[in-house]
């Protein structure tokens, strides 16, 4: 009993590390793609938020995924990231909550952070968006930074990379590692069918046939102990 309590302890304690390895793998993965694939096949651009204006939903250090678009067209509720000077490349994400339009057809956006109690002071034209922000993996933009530092974009590129390709090998191995013990299992009880034994036969065939009825001759009796390992 004590040796059958340890054996689903053990089990137990297995299957729940390889739960959680799955798990964490299958997220690093996601995060792999959702950074460096998904960000290439769109079309945009990973930008980090620095500031807590867009908390809760992008707080400090959330990844932003920016993609182009025709800023005439934004629509109160767009998210988008702008240039607010021309000579300083610093820029600013925040919400649209108002267009407008003047005599002229002119597009004003104005635009305000969803932690700040005021819009922005001065409206933003369309020349100055960068883009409008496909989604945010909060936190990820700070491992970004650290990762750029001295490298440019490449190094944070090439850890995703990196990181997908490791985790679909790791996922590749795993379904090779729990397929190949069915395998081996079948082909197992192929090769282990019970077969008739061969002394019992010999005995069978070799033996005289007693027709006494007061013979008082046990019954043969085949032991399956001999098919078991």
């Amino acid at each position: 009993m004590a040796g059958s309590d340890g054996h689903r302890t053990r089990s137990a304690a297995q299957i729940v590390t390889e739960t959680v390895s799955w798990a964490l793998l299958v997220g690093a993965l996601a995060l792999g793609v959702a950074c460096v694939l998904l960000p290439m096949a769109l079309g945009a651009v990973p930008l980090t938020i620095l500031s807590g204006s867009m908390a809760p939903g992008m707080p400090p250090g959330s990844l932003a995924i920016v993609r182009p678009v025709d800023a005439t067209q934004a629509r109160i509720g767009d998210v988008l990231t702008y240039q607010p000077q021309p000579d300083d490349p610093t820029l600013v994400t925040h919400r649209v909550v108002a267009v407008s339009r003047n005599a002229h057809g002119d597009v004003s956006l104005t635009v305000q952070g969803d932690a700040n109690r005021a819009p922005d002071e001065q409206p933003v034209r369309p020349d100055q968006v960068q883009g409008s922000v496909v989604y945010a993996v909060p936190y990820v933009g700070r491992v970004a930074n650290r990762l750029n530092v001295g490298g440019g974009g490449d190094r944070a590129r090439w850890a995703g990379y990196a990181l997908i390709g490791v985790g679909a090998l790791r996922i590749l191995l795993g379904l090779c590692a729990h397929l190949r013990p069915a395998r081996t299992r079948c082909s197992y009880s192929r090769r282990t069918t019970i077969a008739p034994s061969p002394t019992a036969d010999a005995t069978r065939f070799t033996e005289p046939l007693r027709t006494s009825p007061t013979a008082n001759t046990p019954a043969l009796a085949v032991s399956g102990e001999g098919a078991h390992s």
